[in-house]
């Protein structure tokens, strides 16, 4: 039975052995309550695949123009609310204009029925053995670190999604 979005869910995927006070509270703030940025939610779109270089990442970011956006939300920071490219909670590649997130070595996801984005406890991306990420890491340096799209492939979605609530 699921809890508060998902919370047993979430701990029960976690990587106990890496699990230190910093990772708990990092994973744990994820659902906190009143962090819902409604701002956020309207510039959710589903994309082919997200960038994998910088220069790519950045010419994203520019046609999303979340900066335009930054000023007018109500989520916090304006400087945090960036371009994010990363799977969503169905393992579909989405582009959001979101605030930043300290991950933690693992891996995110923008989770739509939280309207944000959370770490991955079942993501660890500093066992990779082709460029793993650090122990803390912006989430908006996601494309950086290549095994947090390909570790999802194999279980990538191929259930009916209903596009109305990813935008």
């Amino acid at each position: 039975m699921r809890n508060y979005n998902g919370l047993p869910d979430l701990l029960m995927d976690v990587d106990h052995e890496r699990l230190d006070t910093h990772s708990c509270y990092l994973l744990l703030s994820n659902y906190g309550e009143g962090q819902v940025c409604n701002e956020s939610i309207p510039t959710l779109a589903v994309v082919d695949h997200c960038p994998i270089t910088a220069e790519d990442w950045a010419s994203s970011a520019e046609n999303k123009q979340c900066n335009a956006l930054a000023n007018k939300q109500k989520c916090g920071d304006p400087h945090k609310f960036e371009y994010h490219c990363l799977l969503n909670e169905n393992n579909v590649s989405v582009e959001v204009c979101a605030h930043t997130r300290v991950l933690s070595g693992y891996c995110a996801y923008y989770d739509t029925t939280v309207g944000r984005i959370v770490m991955d406890g079942k993501k660890d991306c500093t066992k990779s053995k082709e460029n793993p990420c650090p122990e803390s890491f912006d989430s908006s340096d996601i494309f950086k670190y290549k095994m947090c799209y390909n570790i999802f492939e194999e279980e990538r979605c191929n259930c009916d999604i209903n596009i109305k609530d990813q935008r």
